[in-house]
């Protein structure tokens, strides 16, 4: 699950957001700059809040938390506040983490 760092952008409204990524991978051959690449649908808020803030956060998902995955991938973040009521803290980067 991907969490971007809240955005001024006019679609984001300084609200976060969540989806579940298309897929997450190893990119780093380096083992003292870890890396991942990210697979984002570009019509997805997410995708442009992660261009526009530059940071996002992975999340990964517990066995018994998979019921999450119709909450935060097949619900726009335009139309709704996906992580209302959900705990988080926020990171570094300004991300949201579960």
């Amino acid at each position: 699950m991907v969490t971007p760092c809240s955005s001024d952008q006019p679609l984001a409204r300084g609200k976060n957001n969540v989806q579940i990524a298309v897929a997450i991978s190893a990119a780093s051959i380096v083992p003292d700059r870890p890396r991942v690449v990210v697979q984002l649908y570009k019509t997805n808020l997410s995708h442009s809040m992660v261009l526009s803030s530059g940071a996002l956060a992975l999340n990964f998902l517990k066995p018994d938390q998979t019921n999450l995955i119709g909450d935060f991938g097949l619900i726009s973040g335009r139309d709704q506040d996906k992580l209302n009521g959900v705990a988080k803290t926020k990171g570094a980067s300004g991300s949201p983490g579960a």
